[in-house]
């Protein structure tokens, strides 16, 4: 008869039961083992911002005018970019996001904040052709082929239509943008 050299019969005898008295106590109290596999993708860099904070000046405009005209004449602003990356040959969407107007007439439009004086309008989004940007769509591609780049928006008033008065004051409103690179 052939003699079981000693690590297997220590195995067998031994450590083998634990194994399976691990996998009955484990199924007995309700506990499973599951294995998880996380995959991601690790992006080059992406590009700093050099107007950090934007200000877009509109008006003065008197309320008579919003009233007759509905719409005011557009604001052209700018956010530039820099710092891209000597590799960077990316496209990029902006969406644009803040508080809504709760006017049905005026969705997608930015609301006014509670700081301002006067009310009965909202804020329009436009890309560099002159179409309408809604709040939380994204803007037509934007190809970046160098280090920096300039992508270029407008922002104008629209009154709501059953607002009865459009009182003058001053208005603030708030948006933020988000940068999606492609």
């Amino acid at each position: 008869m052939k003699k079981v050299p000693k690590f297997i019969f220590l195995f067998l005898t031994f450590l083998c039961p634990l194994v399976f008295l691990n996998f009955a106590v484990a199924a007995d109290s309700g506990i499973l083992q599951t294995r998880i596999e996380v995959r991601g993708i690790l992006i080059g860099n992406t590009c700093e911002i050099v107007n950090n904070d934007l200000k877009v000046e509109m008006g003065p405009y008197t309320n008579k005018d919003l009233v007759f005209h509905d719409r005011m004449p557009s604001v052209p602003f700018e956010i530039q970019i820099k710092n891209c990356g000597v590799d960077f040959n990316k496209d990029a969407k902006i969406t644009f996001t803040g508080n809504e107007s709760s006017v049905i007439d005026l969705q997608g439009f930015l609301a006014l904040d509670s700081t301002s004086s006067t009310s009965g309008f909202a804020i329009g989004f436009e890309n560099d052709e002159g179409n309408f940007l809604p709040l939380y769509q994204e803007s037509k591609v934007y190809p970046l082929k160098s280090d920096s780049g300039v992508l270029k928006f407008k922002a104008f008033l629209k009154a709501d239509k059953n607002a009865k008065r459009i009182a003058s004051g001053e208005f603030f409103a708030t948006a933020n943008f988000l940068i999606e690179y492609e």
